[in-house]
């Protein structure tokens, strides 16, 4: 029976009422129980909790009102969920008089439903969670809010803790079953792990694998083998051929000597409510000996694993100095400059952090999969000194802003505030067509039509309704008509305060620099006269990546562009020395050496690279690589290798 709350609600428009109603299901599937799987909840519990959504508001509502219903599925303690981020940039607009809900858990779990509660307030929005009792436009919400965080904590703790013992005492019990891996049989009607058997015919195969590893084979190089032996992976692999990681995983896998653990990682959340493993304390970790499930002697398996751990340990992340993960507690997605903005330049593929110890190279992605012969490394911290280095030295050579100039942006703006009026006239359209839909979906449901489609097209029309009113609020907010254009002066300083005081881990230099520079792509390049070869990176630079303002920075964009080309490496003395020796031909060895410091053998180098240069016709003493070398790189080399470039391979 729902209760009749004592406060009224008075739409902010006078006319009215602008409600949100949020539902949730933590998992979107039914329960099928012949399949030996059990959901945690009903898709149909998200028509239960509509129901009483408007149950209460024809019992509290007495105006006239308009419903966004917001559908959404996962855990409520995941806060980066698509319909918490629509939920938030709905309350943001002010429009809204009202979120209703079940209970808080259906919008978010924690505290983190407190302070969305408290935000709301902020746009003078009000939150009713019904079965929680909590209505912020009453005296005391903030207790009712509080204790249902309490109670939905509380429970999921005790809930954890149930799950973890029972896994525990099963664990020792030995009814605890994992999956099989490549080689382990587990028969009909198994009970525990005492009835598996080994699979003869993975015997020999088991020994081959380990004696190539022995012998100095590559994860890879074992994968190929297995590949060309047509050795069928795991019964629970998604994969249907071997590679280099799946030989890791198994290679690393103590049940190869028959030995099972339990807790060797915990999973802990994070700010965001998502869980991520970490290494558990020693003395949690459990361990279960099957010998007759065990491949290899204990101490040729461990002797073994140490010598592949000692011969990859220079690929590790951790630290030398306390072993740590140098990238812990660093969120995966937000990587240092210039990660995930690299791209190679032969196959356009991007390149990655990785491959060394330090963590500070980039490679092609395409190489690492035999896919590219470029496999050139990119020092991540020197491209980012000499991306800035070219950027300042770009930016004390801007010209004062010309007056044709000033007329083009402001023709350019002009245009802009057209375009943004013919969006405004679409979403207007769009709306109305939206609304005409869900209208008539509303007549079918309320004529007694049900049916699973008819719910989702009228949650889809929901979910459209909201995103071009959001859409439409966006477009309002942008100012019109004229741009004031800081002089160059203004422009020049901005740029020396923010690209040389800003930390370079911090987020913000991330987003500035991909305002600036959207994409690298970096070539192979070496020296005419022989030599090592090195990485030429190119981008596209604009100054107005500068401004604050996004409506300016889309004017300037276009027309300041300019491409420009750094070298992040150290070149060698001869190369360094070529503009002296060029600029003094006249001077000898020794006398270039006493006035310039340049040594004579380096001397003597850089003139026979300056007759190279004027035999092949050229000024730069670096050339492209076109093709892959005969010394250098080796990717090419392999039997894996496939030169598969995509189709924006060298744009720049």
């Amino acid at each position: 029976m729902i209760t009749r709350q004592p406060s009224r609600l008075t739409p902010k428009n006078d006319h009215v009422a602008m409600i949100i109603v949020v539902l949730r299901v933590s998992d979107p599937n039914a329960a099928d129980k012949s399949a030996g799987h059990c959901s945690k909840q009903d898709i149909r519990s998200l028509d239960d909790q509509k129901r009483l959504s408007e149950e209460w508001i024809d019992s509290n509502i007495d105006c006239q009102y308009e419903t966004t219903f917001i559908y959404g599925t996962g855990s409520g303690e995941y806060l980066d969920r698509e319909e918490v981020l629509q939920l938030e940039q709905l309350v943001a607009t002010g429009r809204y008089d009202l979120i209703l809900t079940e209970d808080l858990g259906r919008i978010m779990r924690r505290f983190a439903s407190f302070i969305f509660c408290e935000a709301s307030l902020d746009s003078k929005t009000r939150v009713v969670a019904i079965n929680d009792r909590v209505d912020t436009f009453q005296e005391g919400w903030q207790e009712s809010a509080i204790f249902a965080a309490m109670h939905h904590e509380r429970s999921n703790r005790d809930n954890s803790s149930r799950v973890k013992r029972t896994l525990r005492n099963r664990f020792m019990l030995d009814e605890a079953e994992q999956l099989p891996i490549f080689g382990q049989i587990r028969p009909e009607g198994a009970r525990s792990m005492a009835d598996w058997y080994k699979d003869p015919a993975a015997e020999a195969i088991y020994q081959k694998w380990f004696q190539l590893l022995d012998d100095g084979a590559t994860f890879g190089e074992v994968a190929d083998w297995l590949n060309a032996n047509n050795v069928p992976v795991g019964p629970y692999c998604r994969l249907q051929t071997w590679d280099a990681q799946m030989v890791a995983r198994i290679t690393y896998n103590p049940f190869l000597k028959g030995l099972r653990t339990h807790n060797k990682t915990i999973s802990v959340r994070n700010s965001r409510g998502k869980y991520r493993p970490e290494k558990a304390a020693p003395e949690l970790l459990m361990t279960r000996e099957l010998p007759h499930l065990a491949f290899f002697d204990a101490d040729y398996y461990d002797r073994i694993v140490a010598q592949l751990r000692a011969k990859n340990a220079r690929y590790s992340r951790k630290s030398k100095d306390n072993g740590k993960d140098i990238r812990t507690g660093m969120p995966r997605k937000r990587t240092r400059f210039p990660g995930q903005m690299v791209d190679c330049g032969e196959c356009g593929r991007s390149c990655n952090y990785g491959g060394e110890a330090s963590g500070d190279r980039l490679f092609c992605s395409g190489a690492i999969d035999y896919k590219c012969w470029n496999a050139v490394g990119l020092s991540g911290p020197l491209v980012t000194e000499k991306v800035l280095e070219a950027i300042l030295a770009e930016v004390e050579c801007l010209p004062e802003w010309d007056e044709r100039m000033l007329a083009t942006i402001q023709e350019e703006a002009l245009k802009l505030d057209a375009d943004r009026e013919r969006r405004l006239q679409q979403l207007a359209d769009g709306e109305r067509e939206c609304r005409r839909k869900r209208d008539h979906l509303i007549k079918f449901v309320s004529e007694g039509d049900f049916s699973s489609g008819v719910r989702e097209l009228l949650a889809e029309t929901e979910r459209s309704l909201g995103q071009i009113s959001v859409d439409r609020q966006r477009l309002e907010r942008q100012p019109r008509q004229t741009v004031e254009i800081p002089p160059m002066c203004e422009l020049k300083r901005l740029a020396r305060e923010v690209l040389t005081d800003i930390d370079r881990n911090d987020p913000e230099f991330q987003a500035l620099m991909r305002r600036m520079v959207p994409r690298l792509v970096v070539f192979p390049y070496k020296p005419c006269d022989g030599g090592h070869i090195v990485p030429r990176v190119q981008f596209r630079w604009t100054p107005a990546g500068l401004l604050p303002d996004p409506r300016l920075r889309e004017l300037l964009t276009n027309l300041t562009e300019k491409v420009i080309t750094v070298d992040p490496y150290v070149p060698p003395d001869r190369v360094l020395a070529l503009p002296t020796v060029l600029a003094n031909p006249d001077l000898s060895k020794p006398e270039l050496e006493a006035r310039f410091g340049i040594e004579q053998h380096t001397v003597k180098q850089a003139r026979k690279l300056i007759a190279v240069m004027a035999e092949l016709g050229i000024t730069d003493p670096y050339i492209p690589l076109v093709e892959p070398p005969d010394t250098g790189f080796s990717r090419h080399k392999h039997a894996r290798y496939r030169f598969e470039p995509l189709p924006h391979a060298g744009e720049v």
